[in-house]
């Protein structure tokens, strides 16, 4: 089977109908220069198509002339006369407009063609024909992976799901989901009724301290092992500012065995569960974080989707970064560069359609927006979903939430507020709502 695909700027229109046939070949039809093509589009959908298995595919590139309408149609007729079993696949609003055209005109010369059309959410395929019903339904499925569609934008992925600071990254075993519930339940509700502040603004705070001893502490042989003189550790812990709030979180952790505090004459020590509790108890806006991809796993699971936490990506997609640690080394090498990399707190895909979700646990501003905004921009063709968490925005946004709230909606951001606030139903209907997800398929019997 050999596709054609109406060569669009947004890479997602590019793809589909490969991704739903998997054909022999691809022959994609645009206005670029040929060269243009292989230099800077090619390379990238090599290596996407490669990561989806479609290894043994041949891509072909076929320029015709923007402003020749004539040109167009002769250049599609040849590749229709070439290719008798060609299917033409073509975008709402995939492809140039001319060629758009060209297309109709073959169609009206050739009513047996069948163009294919995906829907608007990227959630089905529908075939349409001049010689037959309009809008049939096709059974074929088109889905990426987290990385596929990163891959897909000409990105890569640096680390993700903990690997850049425990040795292959998170281990969801029942007992660390308990700790995580135990810890955000603590984190959104508090550890007990009377305290005069937030209960995710206090969690920031004692968190907050247990990172500044783990930073201090950072070379050491045992990471999840805090040994400090104890009369720094009364001083600047239990006795300075919010020592009655550090000192009250710290006998919560204890009883909830996340870690143990043993404080001798000259030394005290303080040591971790593990590698994992100890990251939720030394950052402050992690445990947000893995909620968010919690429900996000079980949200996706039942619909075929994929979730990952903690993503950093490299914009260009390149692997070897030689020459940004030349950069660091010797700035002035003309061989040095610096890569444009971004960190997603939540990345997710259902189907076609990307989801970024920024987790806000404390305060934040415009400029997150326009973060999360550009990350979308580059690599949600046109199609990502962009979310945005928060616990207590009203003491983290303060004077400025309407108008943050505002500018997020001019953005096309969702803003889930007080997240802390929320039952597990109640968060998990939110996050659906703004993912824009499907129904769940109900399992067979």
């Amino acid at each position: 089977m050999t596709v054609v695909e109406l060569l669009d700027e947004r890479p997602i229109n590019n793809v589909v109908g490969t991704v739903a046939f998997s054909p022999d070949k691809v022959i994609y039809v645009g206005g670029d220069a040929a060269k243009q093509f292989t230099a800077r589009r090619l390379p990238v959908l090599r290596r996407y198509f490669d990561r989806k298995g479609l290894t043994a595919l041949e891509i072909e590139y076929v320029q015709v002339k923007r402003d020749s309408l004539r040109d167009i149609i002769e250049k599609l007729e040849g590749i229709y006369s070439a290719n008798d079993d060609c299917r033409f696949h073509v975008e709402v609003t995939g492809g140039e407009d001319l060629i758009l055209i060209g297309l109709g005109v073959l169609c009206e010369r050739h009513p047996e063609i069948e163009l294919c059309q995906i829907s608007s959410r990227l959630r089905s395929l529908r075939a349409f024909s001049i010689g037959s019903e309009d809008g049939r339904r096709l059974d074929v499925s088109c889905s990426n992976t987290v990385e596929e569609n990163l891959l897909l934008h000409g990105a890569s992925i640096i680390c993700a799901d903990g690997s850049d600071c425990i040795p292959g990254g998170y281990v969801w075993t029942v007992e660390f989901m308990c700790d995580v519930m135990l810890m955000w339940n603590a984190c959104s509700k508090g550890i007990r009724e009377g305290l005069t502040e937030s209960a995710p603004n206090a969690w920031n705070k004692v968190v907050s301290q247990l990172g500044a001893l783990d930073a201090e502490q950072g070379a050491r042989e045992d990471r999840n092992r805090i040994t400090i003189a104890s009369p720094c550790f009364r001083d600047s812990y239990l006795t300075g500012e919010n020592g009655d709030l550090f000192y009250e979180y710290l006998c919560f952790f204890i009883r909830s065995n996340l870690l143990d505090c043993r404080v001798e004459e000259d030394d005290t020590y303080i040591e971790f569960k593990n590698d994992q509790v100890r990251q939720c108890l030394t950052k402050a806006g992690l445990l947000l974080e893995l909620k968010i991809y919690m429900i996000c796993s079980e949200l996706l699971g039942p619909r075929g989707g994929d979730c990952r936490t903690g993503v950093t990506v490299d914009w260009d997609g390149d692997d070897d970064f030689s020459a940004a640690d030349k950069f660091r080394t010797d700035p002035d090498d003309p061989d040095s560069t610096v890569d444009t990399t971004n960190e997603i707190d939540v990345a997710a895909i259902c189907g076609m359609t990307p989801c970024f979700i920024s987790c806000k646990n404390g305060i934040f501003n415009a400029e997150e927006l326009y973060k999360l905004y550009s990350v979308c921009e580059r690599f949600g063709g046109g199609y990502g979903k962009k979310i945005i968490v928060t616990t207590n925005s009203s003491h983290s946004l303060g004077s400025t939430r309407p108008h943050l709230l505002q500018r997020a909606a001019d953005m096309g951001i969702e803003i889930i507020e007080n997240v802390h606030e929320k039952s597990d139903d109640e968060l998990t209907d939110a996050l659906a709502l703004a993912m824009a997800l499907p129904k769940a398929k109900l399992p067979t019997a």
